[in-house]
Order: structure tokens, then C-alpha cells, then sequence
């Protein structure tokens, strides 16, 4: 991806897995990439979700309370030139950028 210009919002070294009996992870398995034009709108916040990723409906070995998946939801904070505070919908363009899947 690096190659194709992308880069990575999640920083280097956050694990993106969860387990019971490791809590804080200790693989990368998620990322989110976006291209060098789309970077001008990244904020440079982003995260893993760690908490409540457990259900009491899922089996833990012999118990209950396992986790959903082994991959923790991960998030990013673009701009996008949008106040709905202040219902002001105008895309400032300066900040436009495409998402490609």
C-alpha cells in the first residue's frame, strides 16, 4: 500500500487484536489506509476499540462471556469541511478527497 501512496492512520505498533487472556492485543491486524490526497483531511486522530467486545452469549473455553471477534473495530477522524453544529453544509474545497475501495 505504501507503494501506491498510501499511508496508514492507525500508528505503528498499536495491536488491532483482542483476546480474553490478552486484553490489549498483540498482533496488527487492521489498518486504514488512505491515499496522499486524502491525507490533507486527516485529523491525526485514530484508535482500537478495546471495551465491550465481549458477549455473555459466547462461549470462553469452558465458560461463557467470549469475545465477538479477535479483530478490534478500528477508527479514524477525518475533516471534511462540514459544521452541523452550525448547519453550515458547505464542503470547504480545500479539504475534498475521494475514498476508492
Amino acid at each position: 500500500m505504501r507503494e501506491k501512496g498510501f499511508s496508514n492512520c492507525v500508528p505503528i505498533g498499536v495491536f488491532t487484536n483482542v483476546s480474553n487472556s490478552n486484553p490489549e492485543g498483540s498482533k496488527i491486524y487492521d489498518h486504514i489506509w488512505i491515499s496522499s490526497r486524502t491525507h490533507n483531511a486527516f485529523s491525526g486522530n485514530s484508535g482500537v476499540i478495546r471495551e465491550n467486545l465481549t458477549s455473555p452469549l459466547i462461549p470462553n473455553g469452558w465458560s461463557w462471556g467470549g469475545v465477538v471477534s479477535d479483530h478490534c473495530p478500528v477508527w479514524t477522524e477525518l475533516y471534511t469541511g462540514k459544521d452541523y453544529d452550525s448547519a453550515d453544509l458547505r464542503i470547504i474545497p480545500d479539504t475534498s478527497f475521494t475514498i476508492t475501495g
